[in-house]
């Protein structure tokens, strides 16, 4: 099975068209490892993805303290 993810180009729609390594957990897209995003242990086309982050991930969100540490400005 090939990746069924589409991209524009000039308002027409072209097929990824490169082999298929999961099925999107939300919508049940074929999609290659190109077009994968994972997320909690789960496979999701780029749009899913974006919405699951935005929705219902239950990854904890970074601290900025502790993405930054010690570094302080100044």
């Amino acid at each position: 099975m090939n990746c069924q993810i589409e991209f524009a180009n000039e308002d027409v729609g072209m097929p990824c068209g490169k082999p298929a390594v999961a099925k999107c957990s939300d919508c049940g897209s074929a999609i290659c490892d190109d077009c994968r995003v994972e997320c909690c242990g789960q496979s999701f086309c780029e749009v899913c993805g974006d919405y699951h982050v935005a929705n219902s991930c239950r990854k904890p969100v970074q601290n900025e303290r502790d993405v930054f540490g010690s570094h302080k400005a100044g």
